[in-house]
């Protein structure tokens, strides 16, 4: 669709068509098409998404209309709601895009403050939605530049102080309790992230349900504790009893090689330790061969195969490897539909864990379970290797024949973000079939 660039009503109305006749079915317009290839879905709409991204970002910011094209936009906030629609959809855009720093210009261009005319105009469009979807994407911004510490504290902070604000012009938006624990949690002021979450529990019943469990993608309804009983678990009692033998095909292991924690888990590393982890299912990694009675044991227990066939892309049992010196942060895992096994294989003195507000320590032979969206560290203060079997299983309440649904919804959630295009504090449910309403505490 050919758009002359100094047409600015043009540009707005197809940012509008792409939503999907305007915000109000902008949501479901991309949820729908992101479940079917069907005409106009989101696998159709990836390449108008790209293109629109990189067509409003030329003309915006690269193109000699940049000033025709701001002063119509300034113009035009004072008639019609579209406008801020269309510059938070292009904001989306940028974000699918991986172009986060020309989208965090954009919103920061649409909250800045100025003397005279412009102001006026430009704190017309200080929404809370701008403010929840300029916060989610400085977070992104943050976890990519993780290595970078000051840079990133940077953009923590800022988002912080957006999602407070959006709490004050309209509290109780669901999802962006999410990020805005997250910016606290990666700052490192842990009071500050469960007092965030504290407010997600009281003012959006059902989304969350204890302030230190914080997933983003969250299953209600289903036994919400941060350590379980063994006991509860028969088949870890054949674990302990073999423990023996699946440490001697972990030391056979010693000489291979053990990469480090990537991705995210990586930015979980601080100290002078080392964390490897050697995969023993998923990740498109299958340890018959080198570790055969582990694996006999592993692939017998129903709610770990499950997980094994159904989670492909993640880590379903691994062994475990900290050296002396590392502490892993405070952080949460990503959902609670599945519990995590530890069995002790190697621990020496001065090793702990804490899950929730208990702190607890591995022993040799003996399983600990624990609920990992929990807020979780672990330290390693003593002076040899420490090495457990982890083992990620399902949670016990989620029902079998649901379970490739969940995970559909849980990976739509993660790619989709849907909740940065709403205006309204309704939000879905983790299932994605039932509706929710936040409401003020």
């Amino acid at each position: 669709m050919a758009i002359p660039r100094s047409d600015y009503q043009a540009l707005t109305a197809f940012a509008v068509q792409l939503l999907g006749r305007g915000l109000t079915s902008s949501t479901r317009l991309l949820s729908a098409s992101f479940d079917s290839p069907a005409p106009g879905g989101l696998q159709q709409l990836q390449p108008s998404i790209a293109a629109a991204a990189s067509f409003f970002g030329e003309a915006l910011f690269g193109g000699p209309e940049w000033g025709t094209l701001k002063g119509a936009w300034l113009f035009s906030m004072l008639k019609s709601e579209t406008t801020e629609v269309s510059g938070r959809f292009l904001m989306v855009c940028l974000m699918y895009a991986q172009r986060m720093g020309e989208a965090i210009c954009l919103g920061e261009d649409h909250l800045i403050k100025k003397k005279g005319t412009e102001s006026e105009l430009l704190r017309r469009q200080r929404t809370p939605a701008l403010l929840r979807l300029l916060g989610e994407i400085l977070n992104q911004q943050g976890l990519q530049l993780q290595d970078v510490s000051s840079a990133s504290r940077y953009f923590f902070s800022r988002a912080a102080e957006l999602f407070q604000e959006a709490e004050a012009f309209g509290p109780g938006y669901a999802h962006a309790y999410t990020s805005w624990a997250l910016s606290h949690t990666m700052l490192g002021d842990l009071a500050k992230a469960e007092a965030v979450a504290e407010q997600a529990v009281r003012r959006c019943p059902g989304f969350w349900v204890h302030p230190l469990q914080r997933p983003s993608h969250f299953l209600p309804n289903i036994a919400s504790h941060a350590w379980h009983e063994v006991k509860n678990f028969p088949w870890m009692a054949k674990l302990q009893d073999h423990w023996l033998e699946i440490k001697d095909e972990l030391l056979k292991l010693q000489g291979e090689a053990w990469p480090e924690v990537r991705g995210h888990d990586r930015s979980l590393s601080k100290g002078t330790g080392v964390w490897r982890e050697f995969p023993l299912l998923g990740l498109d990694v299958d340890s018959k061969s080198s570790c055969p009675h582990t694996w006999h044991l592993l692939t017998q227990v129903e709610p770990v195969w499950s997980h094994w066939q159904l989670c492909p892309n993640e880590e379903t049992a691994l062994f475990s490897r900290l050296t002396p010196g590392m502490h892993l942060k405070p952080h949460c895992g990503p959902t609670n539909l599945h519990l995590t096994c530890h069995l002790g294989l190697q621990v020496p003195p001065g090793c702990s864990i804490r899950v929730g507000k208990e702190w607890r320590t591995w022993h040799e032979g003996q399983c600990l379970v624990f609920d990992d969206s929990y807020e979780h560290e672990v330290r390693h203060d003593g002076d040899s290797t420490r090495i457990v079997l982890l083992v990620r299983f399902w949670h016990p309440d989620v029902d079998p024949k649901q379970r490739q649904a969940l995970l559909a919804a849980k990976l739509k959630q993660r790619k989709l973000k849907e909740w940065t295009l709403c205006s309204s504090n309704s939000y879905c449910s983790s299932t994605g079939t039932e509706c929710f309403r936040g409401r003020p505490g």
